[in-house]
């Protein structure tokens, strides 16, 4: 008899995954909008490494470029300096991308709506937690 074995993770509804993302683990992604949008790629099964490594631990530099390139999409990132060269100027340039787009979603917690990224915690943020790959 063959067994097979599938990995799943629990999905929970909106609500409780926001309250997961910013209060829970507020410390390492209090810079992030946890979006509508970011729930359903979970519901609906986005097979993206990052998105469990959330779960796990600070995103290195690299990795939430990455990640705004999941948000952005890549063009938007053509010419974005590299976060480990200019840090500064990456993030001047993930203000610039937010501000000529309509990029704010709903925060269940704030009940406002925000940027998808606060650059100035997430700035804070890896002075403290962020480690380099």
């Amino acid at each position: 008899m063959v067994k097979l074995w599938y990995e799943y993770s629990e999905i929970n509804d909106f609500l409780t995954r926001a309250h997961l993302i910013f209060l829970l683990l507020r410390t390492v992604y209090s810079f992030l909008c946890p979006g509508l949008p970011l729930h359903r790629c979970r519901e609906l099964g986005f097979d993206n490494r990052l998105f469990e490594l959330m779960n796990e631990r600070a995103l290195t530099k690299g990795e939430i470029q990455q990640f705004c390139s999941i948000l952005f999409g890549g063009d938007e990132l053509d010419g974005v300096p590299d976060p480990y060269e200019d840090f500064d100027g990456f993030l001047s340039n993930i203000d610039r991308i937010m501000e000529s787009s309509d990029l704010n979603q709903f925060n269940p917690i704030t009940k406002k709506i925000e940027p998808w990224i606060n650059t100035k915690r997430l700035r804070g943020e890896l002075d403290c937690f962020c480690t380099v790959s």
